[in-house]
């Protein structure tokens, strides 16, 4: 099957957000880097999500990826309110496809709500829908009983394992999870894990690195990236922190999540009663281009976690170079080899975390040999291996379908 034309759907998230911010930072990323992995093969991507302004918006994203930003009617709307307008995200995104005479070969299709809109459009055009979930509602509420599971999510989850032609999973992790919490049938899973853009993600010079960044260079950092919920497991960081002498504690760059917000106060007050005042720093959200700088100035980076798909943000690290301390859950077991590229530690544990910390940061020899077998390690995971596995469920698919009956919770 020749692939010549793609529609990938990022119906709640742009990929042109930056990491980090909102509640989707790795799966812009995912889509971003994907889309142009497939370009470069010479499929001509468009990139279908939602306008926050009246009026649809065309960007040039890169050669042969265009980025489509359609208007339903909402901004900064709640993902309830934005379940209830997929059909009129669908409506437009068919509207738009036939003024402009465009056919498609494939649907492609990113995180629960856009799946329900692949599903319908892979219908209208009779082709077929590849669906990549990121994330699922059960079972992040089974790693973390604080993240509850809308019911909506959940019969939209497996509608969409039902329906689509073929799913894509970061892992084997991932895969178990699609088949016992949405009922996917195994037979139509690829794997196709996510890449590095080892162009962007490198090692460099840490004392250039702190300097760039306004730094100390005579301190001992730890870096930590991702949107400021307790699904990320901060707070359990900073517990692990304050389990550190006084004098033996590093400090604590926080990046992702807005200045100012409510999560964000909440643990910089939490920080406050642990006596962390001055050792920890919330940047709020840095554009992809500087995450670098930060992975780089850092001595390790710590990834605590209760719940991750895919450990995108260890794979960087390790790219530059830096150990990596993770929970050991999801996609960052498969990403840290435990006492290799890093250290894995019981989710939810600040004594377990914190002694790892202390560990490393008490043997620096051990941290830079893990950080240089981190290196080789991520030089396995590229965009362009990602794509090609999105391409071969692709291809996988009948080229004929026969019309899907749509599933009915």
């Amino acid at each position: 099957m020749a692939l010549s034309h793609i529609a990938v759907i990022s119906y709640h998230t742009s990929p042109l957000d930056p990491p980090g911010i909102g509640d989707s930072g790795g799966m812009n990323v995912y889509v971003r880097e994907t889309a142009t992995a497939l370009a470069s093969s010479g499929i001509a991507v468009d990139v279908f999500t939602r306008s926050r302004e009246d009026r649809p918006e065309i960007i040039e994203m890169s050669n042969r990826v265009r980025l489509i930003a359609l208007p339903i009617g909402l901004s900064g709307a709640n993902k309830e309110a934005l379940h209830g307008a997929v059909g009129a995200f669908v409506e437009r995104t068919i509207k738009y496809a036939a003024n402009e005479r465009r056919g498609y070969d494939a649907v492609l299709s990113h995180y629960w709500l856009s799946g329900l809109a692949g599903n319908q459009l892979s219908r209208k055009w009779r082709v077929p829908h590849v669906a990549s979930f990121h994330t699922v509602a059960l079972a992040k509420q089974q790693a973390y009983c604080n993240e509850a599971a809308a019911p909506e999510r959940i019969n939209g989850e497996r509608q969409v394992a039902a329906e689509a032609q073929r799913i894509i999973a970061a892992g084997e992790h991932e895969r178990d999870m699609l088949i016992e919490h949405c009922a996917a049938d195994p037979n139509k899973i690829t794997i196709a894990e996510p890449g590095v853009d080892h162009a962007r993600f490198r090692p460099l010079d840490q004392s250039d690195c702190r300097r760039l960044l306004g730094l100390a260079n005579d301190r001992r950092y730890l870096v930590t990236v991702g949107r400021t919920t307790p699904l990320k497991g901060f707070e359990v960081l900073l517990d692990a922190l304050s389990t550190m002498e006084p004098g033996d504690r590093p400090t604590l760059l926080v990046i992702g999540g807005e200045k100012g917000s409510a999560e964000v106060r909440r643990l910089e007050s939490v920080a406050q009663e642990l006596g962390l005042a001055g050792r920890v720093l919330f940047t709020g959200s840095v554009s992809h281009d500087e995450l670098p700088l930060y992975y780089g100035a850092a001595d390790i980076c710590v990834v605590p976690s209760h719940y991750e798909s895919y450990g995108m943000v260890a794979s960087e690290a390790q790219a530059c170079g830096r150990p990596v301390v993770a929970s050991n859950v999801g996609g960052l077991a498969s990403v840290v080899k435990n006492g290799v590229t890093g250290l894995l530690v019981p989710p939810g544990s600040p004594d377990n975390l914190g002694r790892a910390l202390q560990t490393l940061l008490g043997r620096p020899a051990l941290a830079q040999t893990l950080g240089a077998a981190g290196v080789q390690a991520a030089r396995e995971r590229t965009w362009k291996a990602t794509a090609d596995g999105i391409v071969a469920a692709i291809c996988r698919c009948a080229s004929q379908l026969e019309p899907v009956e749509p599933v009915v919770p």
